[in-house]
């Protein structure tokens, strides 16, 4: 008895490895980000990379107030169909909060998508004062999802008017041909 079950011990860390594997990736900032590949069978196959939803969710689609592994089971059912998927702690969640050394490691943004558009100057002086770190820019073709954005000379013309970095959430098909149209400048992110 004492050999079967080390023998099903043994297959199962076995096939759990080989379907999943654990990576960390460095952020720009030398931050520690935990996550999971899942590889399809399939070597060719897409990736789709799963985020989690804003607030303390970590990289399964757990928090403090509830367990569902709603995320894990999105990866395992991506799987099944032949895609491959990477989802990840976000940083000060899960695995990922570990790696925090005080407060000051945690960069806060702004979203110029909430701005009163007719005050768009007095809402950047406004954030300004406030020590954000990041001007929040969500960009959006209408094609990846349906269309809720403002445009390049939008975005450039909010850029004439902050020195602050912007952080461009790209949501769009073609990212090249957009990062084309933007004037990027030195200390601006994008995802």
């Amino acid at each position: 008895m004492k050999y079967h079950y080390t023998f099903t011990l043994f297959f199962v860390f076995n096939f759990c490895s080989i379907s999943a594997s654990d990576y960390i990736i460095n952020s720009f900032d030398n931050h520690n980000i935990h996550g999971t590949l899942i590889n399809s069978k399939n070597q060719n196959s897409n990736i789709a990379i799963i985020i989690s939803g804003s607030g303390p969710t970590d990289r399964d689609g757990n928090n403090t107030s509830l367990k569902s592994d709603y995320l894990k089971m999105l990866a395992e059912g991506l799987q099944e169909n032949g895609i491959s998927t990477y989802r990840y702690d976000k940083r000060g969640v899960g695995k990922s909060i570990g790696d925090l050394k005080n407060g000051n490691e945690i960069k806060f943004s702004a979203s110029a998508m909430c701005f009163d558009w007719l005050n768009v100057s007095k809402q950047l002086s406004e954030i300004e004062s406030l020590d954000i770190d990041y001007l929040h820019i969500d960009v959006i073709d209408g094609n990846f999802i349906p269309d809720f954005t403002m445009g390049s000379s939008i975005i450039n013309s909010v850029r004439g008017g902050t020195k602050m970095p912007f952080y461009y959430h790209l949501m769009v098909d073609e990212p090249r041909r957009i990062f084309d149209s933007l004037n990027i400048k030195k200390g601006d992110m994008s995802i």
